[in-house]
């Protein structure tokens, strides 16, 4: 196995089981940080298998890599923000977030100045509602998991070596350590769903 698709596979567990399975059955904020990292981890996946020897999935991964960084990440963001500054407007947000994101990803996703950017935008608005969280080490968590983002996507990259291993490697390693303290933090932050009562 490459290590673009074992590090595809990392990323994609720790998405899908770390991320969403943890904050889609928390708060409607965490519901929305949730459903980005589903898409997070769904790109991953056919990732995984694209780098695994299955090319012909090139362009579904494409594709929903392009999903992720103009869908997923702002709607992590939006979740944090919502968490933080607006809990009681969080359905609200995500339905309208999400919704005018799948129209701009639509349009743009394969241009790679408007993933970056909208990502970068994403990572900076969960800093700020990171700063504000509380309690202190779940904010400290959610500004990791931005700092790592912007980290890997700026300055790592996927192309060549770093240290020996392939970059796309430390990216997707990267990304995976990200989404768990994005996860983690914003755990921390929303408050839980209250259980249905049992007649």
């Amino acid at each position: 196995m490459s290590v673009a698709s074992w590090t595809d596979a990392v990323l994609a567990v720790v998405s899908l089981g770390g991320g969403a399975w943890l904050l889609l059955r928390d708060s409607a904020s965490g519901r929305t940080a949730g459903l980005g990292l589903l898409l997070v981890g769904i790109a991953a996946l056919v990732g995984t298998l694209r780098f695994a020897g299955q090319e012909q999935l090139a362009g579904a991964h494409a594709g929903l890599s392009g999903l992720a960084a103009c869908v997923g990440l702002p709607t992590v963001a939006a979740g944090w923000a919502t968490a933080v500054f607006a809990p009681h407007r969080a359905e609200l947000a995500r339905r309208y977030v999400f919704g005018v994101l799948l129209v701009v990803a639509a349009m743009v996703w394969w241009v790679a100045l408007v993933r970056t950017v909208l990502g970068a935008l994403a990572m900076l608005t969960v800093a700020v509602a990171a700063a504000r969280a509380l309690p202190r080490w779940a904010g400290a968590l959610g500004a990791l998991g931005a700092a790592l983002t912007l980290g890997v996507g700026l300055l790592i990259g996927t192309e060549g070596d770093l240290l020996g291993f392939p970059r796309v490697g430390w990216f997707h390693l990267g990304l995976a350590g990200a989404n768990l303290a994005l996860a983690a933090g914003l755990a921390g932050v929303v408050e839980p769903t209250a259980p249905a009562e049992v007649a």
